[in-house]
């Protein structure tokens, strides 16, 4: 097909009007989709960037609205590919209420976003232009609630791309920015000062930022390089246009609240909520929408995205392994007395390191009063509230007295400093306390690795085992990873210490118990979505890793020893991680 017109502006009104030609066009997509979208100022090659994406000449119009093209998927056979390609905004201020509009519908709509502009000047500047992102929290809701509506946000948006057209070409900027994993807040010149500021919404709400740079097409005759021929691109043009295709193509498809993979139908009935909501000036709620569309319809959608690529289940399948009401991912949340006023003294800034939040020393998060009561440390609350780049949390829990302190530190790669350390038989760590750094590991540039070091468990002074239980609860809640530590080997003893694990479902609930209650492993089988990685640090052991006479690996010591032995009752805590 070729590309049709999808929204238009109604030049009377202001408002948007849907091409019933175009929708049926969608409706016939039973593939998941994977949705490009691009947007940005006038005059910036944004269509010529589209068509060069699938290989093809001048194919999109320069006309107002959204433009849409369907497309077979070039690399993913299982999935079409849809392209939208925006009018763009003026240099001065224009139609803003249509153009915010626009916006909206792009990020709404897309799987990848793509904000296009020329290098002009300092390119921060650029992507502050794009102000029409301030709208996002208050017009876009993932619930009717507003608490921390740009948290669940950053769920279900798309990934930006920022395409930086027409720079001098800089091989070696290239390569360092591709062993950045062409990371959008690395290249950033400084934290802005503003909240509100453009480039902090994005920072703040896009959950996958990147930046593509690209020289001009055609070359421009300067620092050095030829001009290329007519009608041929210059090499590091298409070599940089290669870096981006890769990206672009290689992204999961298009889903909306529950990470649900969506089909042509669904797409179109999306679009045509959204346009009327917008065009009466009323809040988008996602979750309300997503539901009100699956309701009594027939659609295909609604399937779990296969990480590996893998085609959808069947429909038949796909219900009878999911529930049809879509649910965002809703944590339980347990009231925790904020901590009483205390002196507005932060963590002291890494001075190697502009990244907002990096603290040179560990901070307590939660205090552990005597009394047992939990309490937020409101200082290192608003550090963490700093912190605007992907974040890698690391937790650790374990009997008290057994090195969690030091291993953290040496995580962090510190032979002094950090974590304090105890040498006597009394409990050292109280509560949960919390170091911010740089992601150390290249493939992580941009992320902020959270080091979590907990309150040994089972302190006998202390005596408390609910109190242990919620230390427990919210290192699993709170990290991406979870190190469980213990010293010598993995025999009885050391499974009975686990009991904290098989006490979660008593003290977390994935969502309220349905009429009738609910089955028994119900739960269960539902935290695997919500808990982290589960990882068992053996310290000082010294034994050979050998059993019936080979040699196994740590998995598979780990293994052996969770599984269920004849005539004893299951071991589920672990495994269920």
């Amino acid at each position: 097909m070729e590309p049709v017109c999808l929204v238009e502006p109604v030049p009377s009104s202001g408002a948007l009007r849907v091409n019933p030609a175009a929708l049926g066009l969608l409706r016939v997509l039973a593939r998941p989709l994977h949705v490009l979208a691009i947007f940005g100022p006038c005059g910036t090659g944004k269509s010529f960037l589209m068509d060069r994406l699938v290989g093809q000449g001048e194919a999109f119009p320069r006309s107002p609205g959204i433009w849409v093209w369907c497309l077979p998927h070039p690399t993913q056979p299982d999935q079409a590919l849809v392209l939208l390609d925006t009018e763009g905004f003026p240099q001065q201020e224009g139609d803003e209420t249509k153009l915010s509009r626009l916006f909206l519908l792009n990020v709404l709509l897309s799987s990848v976003f793509v904000y296009n502009t020329r290098s002009e000047g300092d390119p921060q500047r650029q992507l502050d232009r794009l102000t029409y992102v301030r709208d996002l929290p208050r017009v876009v809701r993932v619930l009717d609630e507003s608490w921390e509506n740009s948290c669940l946000l950053s769920s279900v948006l798309p990934d930006f791309v920022w395409c930086l057209r027409d720079v001098a070409p800089d091989p070696c900027l290239d390569e360092v920015l591709e062993a950045m994993d062409h990371e959008l807040d690395s290249a950033l010149s400084s934290p802005q000062d503003l909240e509100d500021s453009p480039s902090s919404c994005v920072q703040r709400l896009f959950p996958c930022r990147k930046l593509f740079r690209f020289c001009s097409p055609q070359g421009d005759g300067g620092h050095g390089e030829q001009l290329s021929p007519a009608g041929q691109l210059h090499p590091m043009f298409q070599k940089q246009m290669g870096r981006f295709k890769d990206y672009a193509l290689s992204r999961s498809p298009k889903t909306v609240v529950g990470n649900r993979a969506v089909d042509g139908v669904f797409l179109a009935d999306f679009l045509e909520r959204i346009v009327n909501l917008l065009s009466r000036d009323e809040p988008v709620f996602l979750t309300e929408i997503c539901n009100g569309l699956q309701e009594g319809s027939n659609y295909s959608m609604g399937y779990p995205v296969d990480p590996m690529g893998g085609s959808p289940p069947s429909r038949a399948a796909a219900s009878a392994a999911q529930p049809l009401v879509l649910e965002p991912k809703r944590e339980h949340m347990v009231p925790l007395h904020a901590s009483r006023p205390a002196l507005p003294v932060l963590a002291k800034v890494a001075p190697s390191t502009a990244q907002p939040g990096a603290m040179e020393e560990p901070m307590c998060l939660i205090e552990n009063s005597p009394d047992g009561e939990l309490q937020l440390n409101q200082a290192a609350l608003a550090l963490l509230q700093s912190v605007r780049q992907p974040v890698v949390v690391v937790a650790i829990a374990g009997l008290y007295r057994t090195g969690k302190s030091y291993l953290m530190n040496r995580l962090a790669s510190k032979d002094q400093g950090g974590f304090s350390l105890g040498s006597t038989i009394q409990s050292h760590t109280k509560g949960i306390w919390m170091w911010c750094l740089p992601h150390p590991h290249p493939r992580r540039a941009g992320h902020t690795l959270v080091l979590l070091d907990t309150e040994g468990l089972g302190d006998v002074e202390k005596g408390d085992g609910k109190n242990d239980t919620w230390i427990f609860a919210l290192a699993v809640l709170l990290s991406s990873t979870l190190v469980y530590n213990s010293l010598g080997t993995i025999n009885q003893q050391a499974m009975d210490q686990l009991h904290y694990v098989t006490e979660l479902t008593e003290r977390i609930k994935v969502k309220v118990a349905r009429e009738g209650g609910r089955q028994e492993g119900e739960d269960s089988a539902e935290f695997v979505r919500f808990f982290p990685a589960f990882v068992w640090a053996v310290r000082d052991f010294t034994l050979q890793l050998e059993l019936d006479g080979r040699e196994i690996t740590e998995d598979e010591y780990l293994e052996n020893g969770l599984k269920l032995k004849p005539g004893r009752g299951a071991v589920p805590a672990p495994v269920q991680l």
